[in-house]
């Protein structure tokens, strides 16, 4: 076999971990770009670095959102004023959210078992390259949330912003319904069911880089307490960049 034919065979193994291991439960899930870090021309695995392509990415799942692309912000009056100056809705990195789980929480499914390499210190970098920003459906009902306005309207004294989408599938973000409770996180653990079950039968390629891979999904995950919010989630994944010293 010919190193172009080896490149070929490669490739066509990390498909197979997609198809076999993330398409179950995200079925429309690609990859945007995968990088093969170790090669193999026997029966021992293949590694790869991979990030999922963001567009459709929850298509025909629980995350996906189907409304009618009108959401409702609650924010502070300085808040507002920020907005004004500057003329954009600005996304809030995840270091930054009242909620200082998340990302954690949907990670944690995979905390138990160390062939997914789960390390807190990634995970808190992660949490520095990804942004959000939070919304719920423009209706009644979420316009006069007491919750909302409490924690996020500055106890009453804040203003809700009313927006509109007019492309539900934006190339480059995600849009989608945030999952709570432990019981919503069983497509994250279903995962890492068919991760273990794949080591066993099959073990032709593994990502070096798997709570990275599925950042995407473990991000629209929070705990029970917060389900009051309905949240609608736009996320966006930025690699900062960090000069290096000199």
């Amino acid at each position: 076999m010919d190193r172009e034919d080896n490149r070929l065979q490669m490739f066509k193994r990390v498909d197979e971990f997609i198809r076999t291991v993330i398409n179950p439960v995200l079925p429309n899930a690609k990859l945007a770009e995968s990088y093969i870090n170790c090669f193999s021309d026997d029966n021992s695995p293949t590694y790869f670095d991979g990030k999922l392509s963001s567009r459709e990415l929850f298509k025909d799942t629980e995350y996906e959102y189907k409304g009618d692309g009108k959401f409702i912000h609650y924010t502070s009056l300085f808040g507002l004023k920020a907005i004004l100056d500057s003329g954009f809705l600005r996304m809030s990195e995840f270091g930054n959210l009242i909620d200082t789980s998340e990302l954690n929480y949907g990670a944690s499914v995979f905390k138990e078992n160390e062939i997914f390499q789960y390390k807190q210190t990634n995970i808190d970098q992660l949490r520095e390259n990804i942004f959000c920003l939070s919304a719920c459906q423009s209706s009644k009902s979420t316009k006069i949330n007491d919750l909302m306005w409490e924690v996020y309207g500055d106890k009453g004294k804040g203003i809700i912003i009313e927006f509109e989408l007019t492309k539900k599938n934006p190339d480059f973000f995600i849009l989608g319904n945030i999952q709570y409770g432990e019981d919503a996180k069983k497509p994250l653990e279903k995962i890492k069911a068919l991760y273990e079950q794949y080591l066993n039968d099959v073990k032709t390629a593994l990502p070096s880089n798997f709570i990275e891979l599925l950042v995407e999904l473990q991000s629209f995950h929070k705990a029970k307490r917060y389900e009051g919010e309905s949240e609608i989630r736009l996320l966006f994944k930025k690699d900062k960049f960090f000069p290096s010293e000199t």
